[in-house]
């Protein structure tokens, strides 16, 4: 995991090195009832949708960044308040 500030929004990049996700899957990633995983695994497909409309309701968003070889990395942008 790695955060950062750039342009007024923090940014926090975050990097799984389990199973990446096809292709053909991720345009569709963040839309409800979409799943990913083996179906064995259990799940509903609501996990990324849910946390794509938490950032939104914040003015931010999350967006896979890439996802290859071994690794997948989301990025979360949310904006940064000062105090």
């Amino acid at each position: 995991m790695h955060a950062e500030l750039a342009g007024g929004m923090a940014q926090i990049r975050i990097v799984n090195t389990g199973a990446t996700i096809p292709s053909e899957q991720q345009e569709a990633l963040f839309h409800r009832f979409r799943r990913v995983r083996d179906e064995r695994r259990g799940g509903h497909g609501l996990g990324l949708n849910i946390a794509q409309e938490i950032a939104r309701v914040h003015d931010g968003e999350i967006e896979l960044v890439r996802s290859e070889g071994e690794e997948t990395e989301f990025c979360v942008r949310l904006p940064a308040v000062k105090k």
